[in-house]
């Protein structure tokens, strides 16, 4: 509990240490989460959209509000029953859910993608790219091109992958460091203004 404690109060309403480490890997594993979350909304719309109650502005809408009314909540954490803390933490949760749900229907509904061309379109992709770097290597020869052409094929096209997936992981990330730093700003002045005291 210490954990979801320091990941959803912060510093300022808990003694967790959960922001006294990098947690690289945890943020990361989060941001490949929702990736993974934008790519099934993606292959399988009407699956995912069963999930959405909300249209994304009113899941946007909502984790805003939360995400400015928790605080003020969280300042008297310390305080609070175990009963109370645990409502406090899942309205934290919800905050999370809101936020990313409304996210991901946003970046859904702004990028069209025609789900059933998308194997064609890395296959054309694939030849394109075996086809140039045979281009570049015929001085090697009939095999020699030919062997040069399909591993700058796999070095080209899996260093695309790469990106694409450094990308799609980096974007929702950053949506999220983005709000939880707002969040920890709102605690920050409440903190200021009812104690009177920087951490």
């Amino acid at each position: 509990m210490d954990f979801w404690e320091g990941f959803f109060l912060g510093k300022y309403w808990t003694d967790s240490n959960f922001e006294d480490k990098p947690r690289k890997a945890f943020f990361l594993l989060i941001g490949f989460v929702v990736c993974l979350f934008s790519v099934a909304n993606f292959m399988f719309p009407d699956l995912v959209e069963k999930i959405f109650i909300m249209p994304f502005w009113l899941h946007l809408l909502s984790g805003l509000i939360l995400l400015v009314g928790l605080p003020f909540a969280a300042a008297h954490y310390h305080k609070l029953s175990f009963f109370i803390k645990i409502i406090i933490l899942l309205g934290y949760l919800l905050q999370y859910v809101f936020l990313i749900f409304g996210f991901v229907q946003m970046i859904s509904g702004q990028v069209g993608l025609d789900t059933e061309s998308i194997p064609a379109f890395f296959l054309n992709m694939f030849d394109r790219v075996m086809s140039l770097s045979g281009e570049l290597f015929t001085f090697l020869g009939g095999l020699g091109s030919t062997i040069a052409s399909v591993l700058g094929g796999i070095i080209i096209g899996g260093s695309i992958a790469v990106l694409f997936l450094f990308v799609a992981i980096f974007i929702p990330l950053a949506y999220i460091l983005l709000f939880r730093a707002l969040q920890r700003l709102i605690d920050k002045l409440i903190y200021d203004k009812w104690y009177g005291v920087k951490i």
